[in-house]
């Protein structure tokens, strides 16, 4: 059957009928007195190549399970209309792993053999202030069940693989509310994500430490003060290394990645770290400086201020 409908020509119309004998037909078809037919989706299937390798397997396989994942994170209707926007956002974090705080409430709530300790129906009095998903499968479309919150002052997303660049500039909705945000561990962010941060003016703390994505994590940190100075950057020290001790927020980031190219050129040095490259470039700008005094000024200063100049003393 499908070998001969792959070679049938593609249909002109997006439905094909056919209509299926009555009664007097002898055999199983019958038993059906409608027609039926085939859509243009049905055939088109049915001419595309498919890739039955183990590796377009596992690839099917990943993709049907980031559908799954996507459909379990996305916003319900239902459970808002029963809920309410704090309750509903809670039972959302709860039921995936998380924890929750209320307004007036010093208890954080998660789940307790497997069930949820949240009303069951909506109750006005409970505000929505604190959230906690830290290693759950937290992603951009679950921001969708956060919208409308007027108490949301704390969120934690540490250790969650699904958080990325796109989730970031979604926090632009937490502009009003959010104070304190945890983004360690992340593997998915970048510097560019980080970026996007500046459009919460509320925000007062931000943890962005062990990010592998992030290049120059303590120029991103500057940059981000610089933007928010009422934030304070949590998880990245550059005041007390030497390896950070040139940095600025006037210094572009091409000067920093292009230091051990520098070193290497200029100096005609070979090193196998970038701390030593900062040291050796910390000494060759100090060189480049003295190189620029006249030279007769080391030897005024080393007969004193009222000797003869060199040049004379030789003439003499």
């Amino acid at each position: 059957m499908a070998s001969a409908l792959r070679r049938l020509a593609p249909p002109t119309r997006l439905l094909l009928f056919t209509n299926l004998p009555a009664s007097t037909y002898q055999g199983c078809r019958h038993l059906y007195d409608h027609k039926w037919e085939f859509n243009r989706d049905f055939l088109d299937k049915l001419h595309r190549p498919y890739d039955i390798s183990l590796a377009g397997l596992n690839k099917y396989l990943k993709k049907k399970q980031k559908e799954t994942l996507i459909k379990d994170q996305s916003f319900v209707p239902e459970r808002l209309e029963v809920l309410g926007r704090d309750l509903s956002a809670a039972h959302f974090i709860v039921k995936r792993g998380g924890a929750v705080k209320f307004v007036g409430q010093d208890k954080w709530i998660k789940l307790v053999d497997g069930a949820v300790p949240l009303p069951s129906t909506f109750n006005k009095h409970m505000k929505l202030e604190g959230v906690d998903a830290s290693g759950t499968n937290f992603m951009r479309q679950s921001l969708e069940n956060f919208i409308g919150l007027t108490d949301f002052k704390f969120l934690r997303l540490s250790n969650c693989k699904y958080v990325d660049d796109w989730c970031l500039d979604s926090f632009i909705r937490f502009k009003d509310t959010l104070e304190v945000l945890d983004l360690s561990g992340c593997p998915n962010v970048t510097e560019r994500g980080l970026a996007c941060l500046h459009k919460l003016p509320k925000l007062r703390r931000l943890t962005i430490a062990d990010m592998p994505l992030v290049q120059n994590p303590p120029l991103v940190a500057i940059l981000l003060e610089e933007a928010m100075p009422n934030c304070f950057i949590e998880g990245i020290d550059y005041t007390d290394t030497e390896k950070y001790a040139t940095l600025s927020y006037r210094q572009p980031a091409k000067f920093v990645e292009d230091s051990q190219n520098y070193v290497r050129e200029e100096l005609g040095v070979e090193v196998d770290t970038l701390e030593e490259d900062y040291k050796l470039l910390v000494a060759g700008q100090a060189a480049a400086v003295e190189s620029e005094e006249p030279a007769a000024e080391p030897a005024k200063l080393a007969a004193g201020e009222n000797a003869e100049p060199v040049e004379s003393a030789v003439v003499k």
